[in-house]
């Protein structure tokens, strides 16, 4: 039995501001929990 993951639809208006937000200088990771991202929609280090 396996289960299926659904994956989280974000508006366009949501991408735009947590955009904005990283844009403005704060940091991925805070902003991501700030807005409730799951860490594993988040862009990994490189």
């Amino acid at each position: 039995m396996s289960k299926q993951q659904v994956r989280a639809q974000y508006t366009q208006v949501f991408k735009l501001e947590a955009v904005r937000q990283v844009r403005s200088g704060q940091a991925i990771a805070v902003v991501a929990k700030v807005l409730g991202i799951p860490s594993a929609s988040r862009p990994k280090a490189s």
